[in-house]
């Protein structure tokens, strides 16, 4: 019997979870970089001449969509 797409979705996210004894440290350890894209998304989208907001939009995206991929 096949394999259902809900079940195989299940068990890899549960493969694929990170440690509870490391979250509370993985999370700290980012938090800088998050600080530090705040002030850099604002400064790049006021030099390129648009609302503030969306310098912000774009230095949570950029991270967002390129964590999947491998380096």
């Amino acid at each position: 019997m096949p394999l259902d797409v809900k079940d195989t979705a299940t068990a890899w996210l549960r493969s694929v979870r990170p440690p509870r004894d490391t979250l509370r440290a993985d999370a700290l350890a980012g938090l800088p970089g998050a600080i530090g894209s705040v002030p850099d998304g604002m400064a790049a989208s006021v030099l390129t001449s648009v609302n503030p907001i969306h310098g912000l939009y774009a230095s949570f995206a950029g991270p967002v969509a390129s964590t999947p991929a491998p380096s």
